[in-house]
């Protein structure tokens, strides 16, 4: 073990503040004392766990934010590495999310919605899932063939493990550190729904960025709930907005999700994410995470309110799967342990089936027994069609447009200054096959639009390179 990373840990922590933030200031300094250089691995997860009497996780979010900041990179079966020095000629990556793009500034309200015929500003062509063909289903149905018998419940590879040791890994791969008793799987789109009904009372008031959200704002109002909306901007929720509100009410629970208008389809900057979490330690809120990017993330890893040192209370709600969503749709829910045993009740009471013979089958497919798993191929084969999708873009659109890459999702934005009327852009969208509006039983309606939606989860590039002369030559 090199003597130099012994700066790492000869003094202990400060108990009284963040841990995570002094490991990543701990790296930062090492770094600039040249005693972890650019090129050479960073101590194990690990070793750095047991030198500073931290858990795991600690060190995973921490590792997470500096690579997130372009300082670590981790390679795979060799460990982490340094890429990038603070203060380097280098460009670290800046920031969680890049800058909306100019289209996005006016009429944000208008993006908030999913159906075209409240904005005319904008379509959604493409589907932002992979079709089932995509896969593997097969693997998938051997799979559950295997564990029909009881008894192979707890046989997957890993020794004897067992399912909740399984998920706990996978969360942890996320950036949510979870012990037992604190997460629970159920049936897609039922967590925030028992969620909401284990913690709202009649009269609860909870925040929420927009109006717009009409799933939730059905959900909470299900429940009797009031609901306050603080507003958003391009770095998510506004915690000015959460903040005043707090001072003039009781606050039950605020709850923050990527938004369409996020183009990166992520939920907070790193700024406003501490922000949040600042209020809901000083006005005793609760706070509810929605995220179902699961393992779409391409540029940046995820570091969500759950993976973060606070002190209020958090609900995180993601997916198991979104990748193979088609195969089996499953939400993961993780909060304190007496919030899971409420929620797992109510689950009962709703006879939902959130017992490990149902999620089981879903997670031995995307960990495949530990091997190289058909699920991580198929995020490398998006992770490379949207490099293609990029250089296509760049070479036939010459400026004439603005593209935004996701961050997470199979979805990405293209923007431009003059609008295209709709009536034009159907008949390309048919010609280079994206050919949903074909299947609505309406056309949208005439209007001038300025940006498009446009999920890769089943198109190849020869749809994009179609789709990118047609729209150079339009505009």
């Amino acid at each position: 073990m090199p003597d130099k990373w012994n700066s790492l840990w000869e003094q202990p922590l400060d108990r009284k503040r963040s841990l995570t933030e002094q490991i990543v200031e701990r790296c930062k300094d090492a770094m600039m004392r040249n005693d972890l250089k650019r090129g050479l691995k960073v101590p194990p997860i690990r070793v750095l766990s047991r030198k500073l009497s931290v858990a795991e996780g600690t060190v995973k979010t921490a590792y997470l934010l500096l690579q997130s900041e372009g300082y670590f990179e981790p390679q795979r079966h060799r460990g982490t590495f340094v890429i990038n020095v603070p203060g380097s000629a280098s460009k670290a990556v800046s920031g969680w999310t890049d800058p909306v793009p100019y289209t996005f500034r006016a009429d944000r309200e208008f993006y908030g919605c999913d159906h075209f015929s409240f904005s005319p500003a904008f379509l959604k062509i493409g589907a932002v899932f992979p079709a089932q063909t995509y896969l593997r289903a097969d693997q998938y149905y051997d799979i559950c063939r295997s564990l029909a018998h009881r008894q192979n419940l707890v046989n997957h590879g890993h020794g004897e493990d067992t399912p909740d040791a399984m998920l706990r890994r996978l969360l942890l791969n996320r950036g949510i550190e979870a012990e037992a008793g604190q997460h629970l799987v159920l049936p897609g789109a039922s967590g925030l729904l028992l969620a909401a009904e284990t913690l709202v009372k009649p009269g609860d008031l909870i925040v929420m960025a927009s109006p717009l959200d009409m799933a939730a704002r059905a959900t909470f109002l299900r429940s009797g709930a009031s609901l306050a909306f603080a507003g958003s901007d391009d770095e998510g929720i506004l915690t000015d907005g959460v903040e005043r509100i707090c001072r003039e009410k009781r606050v039950k629970a605020v709850l923050v999700r990527p938004a369409v208008a996020f183009p990166e389809n992520v939920t907070l900057s790193e700024r406003r994410r501490d922000a949040l979490l600042a209020l809901a330690a000083k006005y005793y809120f609760v706070l509810i995470a929605m995220d179902n990017a699961g393992e779409l993330w391409f540029r940046r890893p995820l570091i969500p309110l759950a993976g973060r040192h606070h002190k209020g209370e958090i609900i995180h709600i993601g997916s198991l799967s979104t990748l193979a969503g088609s195969l089996g749709n499953f939400d993961v829910l993780v909060a304190g342990r007496g919030f899971v045993r409420s929620v797992a009740r109510h689950a009962e009471a709703y006879l939902l089936p959130y017992q490990p013979e149902a999620w089981l089958p879903l997670l031995r497919y995307i960990n495949l027994y530990g091997k190289e798993p058909h699920i991580k191929k198929l995020m490398l084969s998006y992770r490379k069609l949207l490099d293609e999708i990029r250089e296509a873009f760049n070479h036939i659109m010459q400026g004439k447009a603005v593209m935004t890459e996701p961050l997470a999702g199979l979805a990405l934005w293209i923007t431009f200054s003059n609008g295209i009327p709709s009536e034009q852009l159907l008949p390309l969208f048919t010609r280079s096959g994206f050919d949903d509006y074909e299947k609505r039983a309406s056309d949208p309606p005439p209007c001038q639009v300025s940006a498009l939606h446009i999920g890769f989860g089943m198109h190849d590039i020869s749809s994009f390179r179609t789709l990118f002369e047609g729209l150079s030559a339009l505009l």
